[in-house]
């Protein structure tokens, strides 16, 4: 049975991290087409009419432990350190309703234009079958305190659902879908 680990206090219901906590085990490639495999893990890609872009769910086996992975995963202010395409990163917060999220400004390589995004995002570790199974969930929220900016492309359908469970070994197995790329 799947178990939340705590009261939900996310923008995002129980349901959702339980639904993606399952793909582990059974991923749902419906819809997907396969796009490439390399080192042990699957990318499937789906194509979206409404953008004109593909979403990818990328499923395999990788060598790293699953709870550290999910905490580095979360960690925005270690992102800035290893990540050389993070120009800005940093909370935000929605004064009208308090929510909180993150600014991230990421820098594209010419001739395509930098991108930013504002967006919530929670991990939670969900007991599937006895598994403990980091799940991180994110998606595209407005937040008025930042506007988009000339000269950088706003991404406002952003979305991210990533679990990832130990395969038993010293590595894990994981599902990720992810449809962040966007390159108009």
């Amino acid at each position: 049975m799947a178990t939340p680990s705590a009261v939900n206090t996310s923008v995002f219901p129980d349901e959702d991290f339980i639904r993606v906590a399952k793909q582990v085990n059974e991923p749902d490639f419906t819809g997907y087409e396969f796009y490439i495999e390399t080192m042990g893990v699957t990318f499937y890609r789906k194509y979206r009419e409404s953008s004109g872009l593909y979403e990818y769910k990328v499923h395999g086996i990788m060598d790293l432990d699953p709870i550290v992975c999910g905490n580095v995963y979360v960690d925005w202010e270690y992102r800035k350190k290893w990540d050389k395409y993070v120009m800005e990163l940093y909370p935000i917060k929605n004064e009208q309703d308090n929510k909180e999220g993150l600014y991230w400004k990421v820098d594209f390589p010419f001739p395509m234009s930098d991108r930013d995004y504002t967006f919530v995002r929670d991990m939670k570790v969900v007991k599937l079958d006895g598994a403990l199974t980091p799940v991180v969930l994110a998606k595209s929220e407005a937040f008025p305190s930042h506007p988009e900016t000339s000269g950088v492309i706003r991404v406002d359908d952003y979305c991210q659902e990533c679990a990832m469970q130990s395969d038993g070994k010293q590595g894990s197995k994981g599902n990720n879908i992810n449809n962040m790329l966007s390159l108009p």
